[in-house]
C-alpha cells in the first residue's frame, strides 16, 4: 500500500495540499455532486473500532430517518444544522489523504448522522481517497435492500457503489452490541472482494477510544455496552459527536488500559 501511496501523491499532490483537483475525471461520478458541501461533524484521524483495521473515521451532520432511532446515542446529529464545519467533497478527501501520509490507516468509514443523506458528496471523497488504496466503508440505518431499491435517489446508489463494507440497519437499543454494530440487528456486508477479506474474523478488542487532542480536550469513539456514552464520538452513530478539529501531532491513544 505504501507503493500506491506515493504514487498516488505524486499524480495528486494538489488535492493533498488542499489547493485544488486532480486534472482526470472519475468514473461513477457526475460533476454536479462536487457542488454540495459536507457538513461535518466530526473527524477522528485513526480509529480500531469503527471497522477493521486501522481506519480514519467521519461523522456528518443530519438524519432524515423517521421516526429517529429511539435511544440513539448521537442524538445531536439528527437535525440537519449543527456545530460542525461544511467542506467540499474535495477538501474533506484532501484531509483524509493528509492523515494517510503520516498514519498507517487501512481505510475510511462514514459514519452520522445518515451518511447516505449525503451519499453523492461522499461518493466524490470514496473515488479519490480509494485510488490512494484506503477501503471504504460506511454505517447506515438505511438497509442495503432500500440503498439498492428501483427509484432510490441517486446518491443512495452512488455511495454504494464505492463501498467495500456495509453496516446496515437500524440502531435498537435493547439489543446494543459492542461487536463493531450498533445493535445486533444489524448486518455486516462484505461488497468487494477486499471487504469481504477485510470482514472476515473482525471483531473489535476494545468497546471505546479517548484521544487527547491537539488543544487538551478529550474526545472517544467506539460501541460502549453501557449507558449514555456522554460525550463519545460514535461508532456507527452510536455516541455523542463534539467539534472536529484539526488535531495536530498525535498524543497517545488509550485503548482499554493500553497506550499507543
Amino acid at each position: 500500500m505504501a507503493r500506491c501511496l506515493d504514487a498516488f501523491r505524486e499524480e495528486h499532490s494538489a488535492v493533498i495540499r488542499g489547493d485544488g483537483h486532480p486534472g482526470r475525471s472519475l468514473p461513477r461520478y457526475s460533476s454536479r455532486m462536487s457542488e454540495f458541501l459536507i457538513p461535518l461533524a466530526g473527524f477522528v484521524d485513526a480509529s480500531r473500532v469503527n471497522g477493521p483495521g486501522l481506519r480514519t473515521a467521519l461523522w456528518v451532520q443530519g438524519c432524515s430517518l423517521s421516526p429517529a432511532c429511539p435511544g440513539c446515542f448521537n442524538p445531536g446529529l439528527i437535525p440537519e444544522e449543527g456545530e460542525g464545519e461544511r467542506v467540499t467533497p474535495e477538501a474533506l478527501a484532501a484531509r483524509i489523504l493528509r492523515v494517510a501520509t503520516r498514519r498507517p490507516v487501512d481505510g475510511i468509514t462514514f459514519s452520522g448522522g445518515e451518511p447516505t443523506d449525503h451519499g453523492g458528496a461522499l461518493a466524490r471523497v470514496a473515488q479519490i481517497v480509494r485510488s490512494s488504496g484506503l477501503s471504504i466503508m460506511a454505517y447506515s440505518g438505511r438497509e442495503r435492500a432500500a440503498l439498492e431499491a428501483s427509484g432510490a435517489p441517486e446518491g443512495w446508489a452512488a455511495l454504494l457503489a464505492e463501498l467495500d463494507i456495509l453496516v446496515d440497519g437500524r440502531f435498537v437499543a435493547s439489543r446494543r452490541t459492542g461487536d463493531g454494530r450498533g445493535s445486533s440487528n444489524q448486518q455486516r456486508w462484505g461488497l468487494t472482494d477486499r471487504g469481504r477479506t477485510e470482514l472476515r474474523g473482525w471483531r473489535p478488542d476494545v468497546a471505546a477510544e479517548f484521544f487527547i487532542d491537539g488543544h487538551g480536550g478529550v474526545r472517544g469513539t467506539g460501541f460502549p455496552l453501557g449507558g449514555a456514552s456522554g460525550g463519545l464520538f460514535g461508532g456507527g452513530g452510536q455516541g455523542e459527536v463534539g467539534q472536529p478539529t484539526d488535531a495536530g501531532p498525535a498524543r497517545p491513544v488509550v485503548k482499554g488500559g493500553r497506550s499507543e
